[in-house]
C-alpha cells in the first residue's frame, strides 16, 4: 500500500470482477475512480491488477472522474448514456449493457441508491464479502444518507484527471 499497489480491500474487488468475467457474467469493466496513492492512480492499478488475472486490455475502460461513490456512478453514467470511450470495443449504449456494480458489501445499499435515483434500476451486484475497512462502518451510514437527502450535490467529479 505504501508503494501505490491496491489495499486487500480494491484487490478483492478486482477478484470479483475477475471471476465475473471469467464466468461470462459482464463484458467489460469501467474504473471510474479518481484516487491517487503515492502518486498512483488507482485505477490504473486495478486495470494492470484485471490485466494480471488475464481481463483483456480491451475489455477494461479507464474514465478517473469520480471523486467518489456518487461522483464514480455519474461517471459511468455518462459514458453508457454518451456510448463512446477511449476504447471502441466497450462503446456501448444503455440498451446494450446490464449494469452490475461491484464493490465491498456494506457499500452496496448506497450504490443501488445512487443507481436508482438516476433512474436506473440495478439489481445484481458483484459483491466483495473479504476485506472490509471496518472504520468504513462506523461512517457508511451517514454516507448513505447524505446519498438519499443529497443525490446530486453529493457527487464529486474531478475535472482534469491524471492519467
Amino acid at each position: 500500500e505504501v508503494d501505490g499497489s491496491l489495499n486487500p480491500q480494491t484487490m478483492a474487488r478486482c477478484e470479483v470482477a475477475t471471476r465475473l468475467f471469467r464466468q461470462g457474467r459482464i463484458h467489460g469493466i469501467c474504473l471510474t475512480v479518481s484516487a491517487e496513492r503515492v502518486g498512483h492512480l488507482m485505477a490504473n492499478e486495478m486495470r494492470d491488477c484485471l490485466i494480471d488475472r488475464a481481463v483483456p486490455h480491451n475489455a477494461i475502460l479507464i474514465d478517473p472522474r469520480g471523486g467518489n461513490t456518487a461522483g464514480e456512478t455519474n461517471c459511468c453514467l455518462e459514458i453508457l448514456e454518451q456510448g463512446v470511450g477511449a476504447n471502441p470495443q466497450l462503446s456501448v449504449t444503455m440498451a446494450d449493457v446490464e449494469i452490475i456494480p461491484i464493490s465491498t458489501w456494506y457499500h452496496i445499499p448506497r450504490i443501488w441508491w445512487l443507481w436508482l435515483w438516476r433512474g436506473k434500476f440495478v439489481w445484481r451486484f458483484g459483491i466483495s464479502w473479504r476485506h472490509a475497512h471496518w472504520a468504513d462502518l462506523k461512517i457508511e451510514p451517514l454516507k448513505l444518507l447524505n446519498a438519499i437527502l443529497r443525490p446530486r450535490r453529493s457527487a464529486k467529479l474531478v475535472c482534469n484527471p491524471t492519467t
